[in-house]
């Protein structure tokens, strides 16, 4: 029963957001895009985290200001690349500052909503089935919500890449929430992996008249899935990992930049 209501709470929230995203605020309010949309991200973001602090979620703990430890260095280190070749990638153009900053407004609102939603929310009711379980299913379930982008229209193989691209995506980023103890790093990442909507230089599309088979449409996204599972998997391991025998050296300028706790403060934390 317990579980029942569970998957009622995710889903109900998860349309209603898809609702307040679609229909609120609405051109009505300024026909500017990149205002309505930071109004309704900042909507979402609201409720789900009233949603997460009333139900005490363990996700909860990543809200506090990051803290630098030399494993979430590690982790944003190995997750970095990719948005940044993605942004280099795209045919970007910047009209005017002020596209620029409503631009980078909106794609930080984006981050936050959607993070709220997907890792703050999701991810925290999940937990309870325990961890592997809730990276894979909120994962799945923030895929899943990206169907809306293309309703009412062409729901084709378009789609389905796009679901398995986020599918990926959000592994990554529930593993760099573990790691870095923040969901504003994956706030931050999800910005940037995202900064081709808002500055995508305009260009006509490109028809591909190659014909592929329904092995390699569904296959297709497979090998950058793949990838996502497989650098999940590392930032686990490091969360998991203990330090290498380094020089003591090392450890006092660590300890001293705060990039580890002391093992006094470790101690008296788990204690507690």
């Amino acid at each position: 029963m317990r579980k029942a209501k569970m998957w009622f709470s995710l889903v109900g929230l998860s349309i209603f957001s898809l609702l307040i995203l679609r229909y609120f605020p609405g051109s009505w309010l300024q026909d500017n895009y990149h205002l309505n949309s930071i109004i309704g991200y900042i909507a979402v973001a609201g409720i789900f985290y009233m949603a997460i602090y009333l139900m005490g979620l363990p996700t909860l703990q990543y809200f506090g200001i990051p803290s630098i430890r030399l494993k979430g260095l590690v982790a944003v280190a190995l997750a970095f690349p990719a948005p940044i070749l993605q942004i280099f990638e795209a045919n970007l153009e910047y009209s005017s500052w002020l596209d620029v900053v409503s631009g980078i407004a909106f794609l930080l609102m984006l981050g936050f909503g959607e993070e709220m939603l997907s890792r703050g929310f999701t991810y925290g009711v999940l937990l309870k089935l325990g961890r592997f379980r809730a990276i894979l299913f909120s994962s799945l379930f923030f895929g899943l919500l990206h169907i809306n982008v293309y309703m009412p229209g062409y729901l084709g193989w378009e789609t389905y890449f796009h679901v398995m691209s986020t599918f990926g995506f959000g592994m990554v980023m529930c593993g760099l929430m573990i790691v870095t103890r923040s969901i504003w790093i994956p706030v931050f990442f999800h910005a940037m992996i995202d900064w081709h909507i808002p500055f995508q230089k305009k260009s006509m599309p490109i028809e591909d008249d190659q014909v592929y088979s329904l092995w390699d449409n569904l296959t297709m996204p497979f090998f950058s899935l793949a990838f996502d599972i497989l650098i999940t998997l590392v930032l686990l391991g490091i969360d998991r990992t203990r330090m290498p025998n380094l020089p003591k050296w090392f450890w006092r300028v660590a300890l001293r930049l705060k990039l580890i706790e002391s093992p006094a403060n470790f101690a008296n934390r788990i204690a507690s």
